[in-house]
């Protein structure tokens, strides 16, 4: 599953050799062929791909490294060279302008998505990367692949902000809160996410429930809530001030991703099946909610005078 686009109004899910759009609200879905693209398998398929969050734009990064943006509403392809080594993970900035792209040697660019120019290029970090995420406001890039460390730099310059160790395994989704204040991240086989504060560096809270590995982590539009999905086919959603877990989804197949929708009422939650990949559109309960349910189930649980 690529993403929300075109502001919300639309899904994009995609395979080795197909996208699919989706209209959330009517059901609507159109389907685009394209050339198989196989992805790096290194413990983990790496995540070379991404929807553009304004306009209904696909990213996806080659084995060869070349860069492809298909435009599904022309369906125009534009490919341009964009690194020496396989392109392993890609990533729009939250406004569309920027893309981010890293390869299977550990060499990350932003490019410029209006004009396809390199605007910075970061130190490698010798390591295959499987994701990358911008913070909100796209000043800062999180990165991460197999290392036990994730980094962080700052976008305009290229400069190494923070180096994050002590994972004691390869980390596989990373996510900024909305306000770039605390980071979530998550490993393949351990099943937590931890919660880092922002600009310090410092581990804020490690948020324990799954039993198998997190693969998948995102914070709501709000920041209020953060959502994770696991090998052990269960989704959490946690409140991120008491670090408490508040709702367990459970799914008869291994989630492989989450994303909510920019207004916050729907998750999307993509699976991956014997019979291949699905995914699954929810109507998120709001942190309201579920802080009025527990409330109510706490109500019910109290002893009768």
């Amino acid at each position: 599953m690529a993403g929300f686009t075109d502001g919300g109004r639309r899904l994009l899910t995609g395979w080795t050799n197909s996208i699919s759009m989706w209209t959330p609200a009517s059901g609507a879905r159109e389907d685009f062929v394209i050339p198989r693209n196989l992805a790096f398998i290194q413990g983990v398929s790496s995540k070379a791909w991404d929807a553009k969050p304004d306009e209904p734009i696909y990213a996806l990064g080659r084995v060869d490294g070349t860069m492809e943006f298909w435009n599904l509403t022309t369906g125009a392809r534009v490919v341009w060279p964009g690194h020496d080594a396989g392109i392993s993970t890609v990533a729009f900035s939250p406004d569309g302008q920027r893309l981010a792209t890293g390869t299977s040697e550990g060499e990350v660019k932003i490019w410029d998505s209006t004009t396809r120019r390199e605007v910075t290029r970061f130190e490698p970090v010798g390591r295959h990367l499987y994701c990358l995420a911008f913070s909100a406001d796209g000043k800062m890039l999180a990165g991460a692949g197999a290392s036990s460390r994730v980094w962080v730099w700052d976008v305009a310059s290229g400069r190494r902000l923070l180096e994050l160790g002590g994972h004691g395994q390869a980390v596989v989704s990373v996510a900024f809160s909305p306000d770039s204040r605390v980071l979530a991240t998550t490993t393949f086989s351990a099943g937590e996410a931890r919660l880092w504060d922002l600009p310090s560096g410092e581990l804020r809270a490690r948020l324990k429930g799954h039993i198998q590995g997190v693969i998948a982590v995102e914070f709501s539009p709000d920041g209020k809530t953060l959502v994770t999905g696991s090998h052990d086919r269960k989704v959490k959603l946690w409140n991120v001030a008491t670090y408490q877990e508040l709702v367990t989804l459970p799914f008869a197949a291994h989630v492989t991703t989450v994303r909510f929708s920019p207004d916050g009422r729907g998750l999307a939650i993509g699976n991956v099946t014997l019979d291949g990949p699905q995914v699954q559109l929810l109507r998120a309960p709001s942190f309201e909610e579920i802080a009025a349910a527990e409330a109510k189930q706490n109500e019910a649980a109290k002893p009768s005078p």
